[in-house]
């Protein structure tokens, strides 16, 4: 995020979860050396998480208590941006310049764990949407594809201090985004603009049996 080059004022929350790795301590490495990163931690043992998705919407919201920004985006520890994308500063753009739209939406790049980039692709191939085109948050459920939150720039939301805290914990990407979207239309970038790469790992929520245990049910 930092070498993005970003032309507007930003800060970085990282949320550590009771990390073992040297995680953390890496993280106080960063946050010493970059003003605009933000610490916390939490432990999900503290709370009954009996998936990998309600593991990170508890760490999530451990993390938004603390934002202070007019707009905010949700990035995974182990995922990146590509060298070069302007894909944050053109959602940031977007939203400036469309007040009536509550999140800017863009496509990810996907890539499996330990792949050669060649191997990388888009999240949702089938849609594509012209620069500018804004959706409803109807059109966005019933037609686009379920994107990763982390596809958006969401409009942050002024009414609660923690909206996250609503869901309760028991939520995953789709969900995060289907609650922004109560509150206003998407506005689209092309998916040349697209820059966040989402690594898929084969032992993730989504591809063991663990999603079968629970987050189909959420």
């Amino acid at each position: 995020i930092i070498d993005l080059k970003l032309p507007f004022d930003y800060e970085i929350i990282l949320s550590d979860d009771a990390s073992t790795d040297g995680t953390w301590e890496l993280a106080q490495k960063l946050a010493k050396q970059y003003k605009q990163i933000m610490l916390t931690r939490c432990d999900t043992h503290d709370y009954p998480c009996y998936t990998n998705s309600q593991r990170s919407g508890w760490n999530r919201q451990n993390a938004y208590k603390l934002a202070t920004g007019k707009y905010i985006v949700f990035m995974d520890g182990d995922d990146y941006y590509k060298e070069g994308t302007k894909v944050l500063q053109k959602q940031w753009e977007m939203l400036e310049a469309h007040p009536e739209c509550t999140a800017a939406m863009a496509n990810n790049l996907i890539i499996q764990d330990s792949a050669d980039w060649d191997t990388v692709c888009y999240q949702d191939e089938a849609k594509e949407y012209a620069e500018g085109h804004i959706i409803s948050s109807v059109e966005y459920m019933t037609n686009a594809g379920l994107r990763s939150a982390a596809a958006f720039m969401f409009r942050r939301l002024e009414s609660e201090d923690n909206p996250l805290a609503n869901l309760r914990g028991f939520f995953s990407d789709t969900i995060t985004t289907a609650y922004y979207l109560q509150f206003g239309d998407i506005i689209c970038l092309d998916n040349k603009d697209s820059g966040y790469v989402y690594v898929q790992y084969p032992k993730s929520a989504s591809h063991n049996s663990e999603w079968n245990a629970g987050d189909w049910a959420v």
